[in-house]
């Protein structure tokens, strides 16, 4: 099958444009930073990076392993939250219908009610946040 002259044009512009930008929305720059808690990395979770609202900003997130992460996010200051979710046996469970229940180990006040913040710049790329409170 023969593409068109115009369709061949147009696909290599855009390989080509893809190729000088690196195909990532722009401002948005690479995040990598550190999660201890109380001093310890944190083995495995997620960190949020939320936009304010009306920012043209991008919200992201990073998986969190042996306690680094890296994300690509916008730039802005940005609310963090940060979660570890585990599967615990549910003590609660009288009928044998949720043996299990997947809980947060990480307190409100670094996720849903989070006072944790970060100022995204370009020359500001990495950030560790350590969570300190009594497990």
């Amino acid at each position: 099958m023969k593409l068109p002259s115009s369709l061949c044009l147009t696909l290599v512009m855009a390989a080509l444009m893809c190729g000088l930008t690196g195909c990532k929305p722009k401002d948005t720059v690479v995040v990598t930073g550190k999660v201890t808690v109380n001093g310890t990395p944190l083995e495995q979770g997620t960190i949020n990076f939320i936009a304010p609202t009306g920012s043209a900003a991008k919200s992201a997130s990073g998986k969190i392993i042996n306690g680094e992460y890296t994300a690509e996010i916008g730039m802005d200051k940005m609310s963090v939250a940060i979660m570890s979710k585990v599967t615990v046996k549910n003590e609660d469970d009288t009928d044998g219908r949720a043996p299990e229940i997947t809980i947060n180990t990480i307190p409100p006040q670094f996720n849903q009610m989070t006072t944790l913040s970060a100022e995204i710049t370009k020359d500001n790329l990495v950030h560790d946040f350590n969570l300190e409170f009594e497990e």
